[in-house]
């Protein structure tokens, strides 16, 4: 899923990343629902998110990941940034607290 080096990603990028990761989510939650024990539960398999110096593009679509978890979008960068430092340019910044915005209104994909 390639996208410019120091830009927000496109929409497509974003819900194509969404897609993997929501699908994983979406079997462990099913499987909950329906009560199956801890020891049970379906593997996930880890996602790994790469780009070439670890400090833009992926950590934007890690954070995307952690705000629709439930994390603050500031809380987000700097979480992330606690383990990649110098994660993040301003307009990166900038598109995951649109991106939380737009998420509380409903539109998911900018």
């Amino acid at each position: 899923m390639p996208f410019p080096d120091g830009d927000p990603p496109p929409r497509n990028v974003l819900a194509d990343f969404r897609s993997i990761y929501e699908g994983q989510l979406h079997s462990l939650e099913k499987a909950k629902n329906a009560g199956t024990p801890a020891d049970q539960m379906p593997s996930v398999e880890p996602i790994a998110v790469h780009c070439v110096a670890g400090l833009g593009r992926a950590p934007v679509l890690v954070a995307t990941a952690l705000v629709d978890q439930g994390f603050d979008p500031l809380e987000a960068v700097e979480f992330i940034r606690t383990r990649r430092r110098g994660a993040f340019n301003s307009r990166q910044i900038e598109f995951v607290e649109q991106y939380a915005k737009n998420r509380k209104r409903g539109c998911l994909v900018m």
